[in-house]
């Protein structure tokens, strides 16, 4: 080993030192988990992606409350062998608005077809920007 990184408790601060003390070579580095999550946080904020955000929310949310549409995509997906399905921003933090994004990009080809078919109709304002 040649570095050590925990995040900023008391604990960990403590058995960071502790360690580093003992072994006097390690260095120590920032936690680099909790610097991506502020990093992705401030993404997040910025006024440009807001719209955008708040537009894949509203889609994960009403997929992931209606049996109706949930059904309808599942078997969209299982046609086109698409994979995995919605995935919902998370109330822990390392970048889980990234993965809900993402989600929504894989399977967009899906939720304009079930949109066009009058199938399912979700409040989002820019489907066709995404």
């Amino acid at each position: 080993f040649r570095a050590i990184s925990c995040d900023n408790t008391v604990n960990t601060n403590g058995a960071r030192e502790l360690a580093i003390q003992t072994w006097p070579w390690l260095i120590p580095l920032p936690d680099c988990c909790h610097r991506l999550n502020s990093f992705s946080k401030d993404l997040c904020n910025i006024s440009y992606y807001k719209p955008t955000i708040k537009d894949c929310r509203n889609l994960v949310t009403h997929y992931k409350k209606s049996t109706f549409a949930a059904a309808h995509l599942r078997l969209a997906r299982k046609k086109a062998n698409t994979g995995r399905g919605l995935v919902s921003v998370g109330k822990t933090r390392f970048v889980t608005m990234y993965f809900s994004g993402d989600s929504v990009r894989r399977n967009l080809d899906h939720l304009r077809t079930l949109e066009q078919r009058n199938l399912v109709a979700v409040k989002v304002r820019h489907l066709h920007m995404l």
